[in-house]
């Protein structure tokens, strides 16, 4: 590690700061309310959409708002709890899907026969037509919490009128996730179009987006007006390479997968369900790492 002091702290969600469950432990929110009450900015920076993060935000319970980077860095809001409801303050930036992009990734899933997720402002719309395409949608809402609207496949192609999505998820299965990945990087060289496209740790999905999470915690800092090379990222999923190789401090959870591993700085001694997150920074304040006032 160098001898900067951090002063943000950006934090994934799942496989990162939640446990296996899902929740924010008690030791996490506690540790991470003392930083900021002590002047450490802490955010989150997560795949999810915003409304999938609001559980998270609640259990931290944090004193001062909170930025947060969701949709794997496609919008980015300022947050705060009132009255145990979570109001969006602010929203600084979104980076839609392009619309060929969007065309695309819709032409490609409806080729290999899968249902997509498509994220518009609050909602996320699926095309379900099949018995896996509801299995597999419920399997994700099952994880984050959300609620699918679901939709004909036709009701997607025209984004002329229903607008472009902050992302789209392929529902694939773990059985199709190569080809699907194969498919789509070839579709998209053929046109010379740029898109980014990431997995889930568990290899079941596919998402597809204009931009990465890497790039969302940049504009986030430049919002702040706080240099990026004093921000730590702490991630685990394929999602993160990005952000954990552009911030200052790129840390890597004990359970990250091998290419998140690699790409990091660090990584840590401990995975998401032992502590990692308060671990790791409590480590880090004991060595002068992180721009926080004494208690």
């Amino acid at each position: 590690m160098s001898c900067k002091k951090y002063k943000l702290i950006a934090l994934d969600l799942d496989g990162t700061l939640l446990d296996n469950e899902h929740r924010v432990t008690d030791e996490n929110a506690k540790y991470l309310r003392d930083l900021q009450k002590r002047g450490v900015i802490v955010s989150i920076a997560t795949g999810r959409s915003f409304y999938a993060v609001i559980d998270a935000i609640k259990a931290l319970a944090l004193r001062d708002d909170i930025p947060v980077v969701c949709a794997n860095g496609a919008c980015g809001v300022r947050a705060i709890v009132k009255n145990d409801t979570v109001v969006i303050q602010e929203q600084i930036f979104h980076q839609p899907v392009s619309k060929s992009v969007t065309q695309i990734a819709l032409q490609v899933a409806k080729s290999l026969g899968h249902v997509v997720q498509y994220y518009l402002n609050d909602d996320i719309y699926a095309n379900a037509s099949k018995p896996f395409h509801y299995e597999i949608t419920k399997r994700y809402a099952g994880l984050t919490g959300v609620q699918h609207i679901y939709c004909q496949d036709d009701a997607l192609q025209n984004t002329d009128a229903i607008g472009l999505p902050s992302k789209i998820l392929i529902m694939c299965g773990e059985q199709e996730l190569q080809e699907t990945l194969t498919t789509l990087g070839q579709a998209f060289e053929d046109t010379n179009e740029t898109a980014y496209m990431t997995q889930n740790a568990g290899g079941w999905f596919v998402e597809v987006l204009s931009t990465n999470k890497g790039q969302g915690l940049q504009r986030m800092c430049d919002a702040l007006n706080i240099p990026i090379q004093v921000a730590v990222a702490f991630g685990d999923g394929h999602n993160d390479l990005e952000f954990v190789q552009c911030a200052g401090l790129g840390v890597a959870m004990k359970n990250a997968v091998d290419v998140i591993a690699e790409a990091a700085d660090v990584q840590c001694e401990w995975s998401n369900v032992e502590g990692g997150i308060w671990r790791h920074l409590k480590q880090m304040e004991g060595s002068g790492l992180l721009d926080a006032t004494t208690s």
